[in-house]
């Protein structure tokens, strides 16, 4: 019963230098006043830790970093006694047990966030991976039409090597740049895919439309034509995207920073290769 502890330090008492509602909540007291049950119960624990640089393993996925492995590895056997994760952290296919009746713990550890966060990003995987391979699938399906002649299967993978070169040459130039790199960069290829493939769709629907208004025009007009219209259009969308990624660069946020600096050289060499590359693929489809 905390309020039988003393408000002061005694030789052969327990002292108490906080009051019971600081830990207790929902607390339920009988006709006297005296506690007689709660509903939660908050409490810490702290722990020396001796930091060395090793191998760190989150769910499935390994990492280097600076930890103290031995805390580690007793905070995952932790929240797994205590029922706080359904699987073991570090040793896979191994179930945790749940409290008996009531009970439920809940708490924040050293290494919560990283499971947490490892949890997290390991189930986005097959979202993300989902979205890649819906778009491509789009782009094969829809950019031509529905038959041998006419299909643009091979635009279609022109496209993507404009979408890889354009990730590959930012990433380089901003790695000469100085720029440094960080896991944010990982969501580029998904921002270059949605762009590349809009601009090949309107590349595409306007050689169409010149092609059907011009039916004795010869390749280099239409695709100059092309380039005039659909050109115009792919450079307004790319120059804004680009703005505003290299606008948002200017933030103090080192992270952020960098990510809109390589998101903006990529986009801006997406529409190059879309003009010096693609273009030319079309001409000679």
């Amino acid at each position: 019963d905390l309020h039988s502890f003393p408000t002061r330090r005694s030789s052969d008492l327990l002292y108490k230098g906080f009051e019971s509602t600081d830990v207790l909540g929902g607390v339920v007291r009988d006709g006297s006043g005296r506690i007689t049950g709660a509903e939660v119960f908050s409490w810490n624990m702290f722990q020396q830790e001796d930091r060395q640089e090793v191998v760190i393993k989150y769910g499935n996925e390994a990492d280097t970093g600076v930890a103290d492995p031995i805390t580690f590895e007793w905070e995952a056997d932790a929240v797994c006694i205590l029922g706080v994760m359904k699987e073991h952290p570090t040793k896979q296919g191994t179930s945790c047990p749940q409290p008996d009746g009531n009970l439920e713990y809940s708490g924040l550890f050293t290494r919560s966030f990283a499971d947490e966060f490892g949890t997290a990003i390991q189930g986005d995987i097959a979202g993300i991976g989902a979205a890649y391979f819906i778009i491509i699938i789009y782009l094969f399906i829809m950019l031509g039409k529905r038959d041998t002649v006419h299909s643009m299967l091979a635009m279609s993978f022109g496209c993507l090597a404009c979408v890889g070169l354009s990730y590959a040459g930012g990433m380089g130039l901003g790695a000469l740049f100085g720029v440094k790199t960080n896991p944010l960069n990982n969501n580029i290829p998904f921002l270059i895919l949605g762009l590349g493939v809009d601009d090949a769709f309107v590349l595409v629907s306007e050689l169409t439309r010149h092609s059907t208004n011009n039916k004795e025009a010869d390749v280099v007009d239409l695709i100059a034509a092309t380039a005039k219209t659909g050109g115009a259009s792919v450079l307004i969308t790319s120059l804004t995207d680009a703005l505003a990624f290299l606008v948002g660069a200017s933030t103090a946020l080192p992270a952020l920073s960098a990510f809109c600096i390589y998101a903006g050289i990529a986009v801006i060499l997406c529409f190059l290769f879309q003009m010096f590359l693609f273009l030319p693929l079309l001409a000679i489809n």
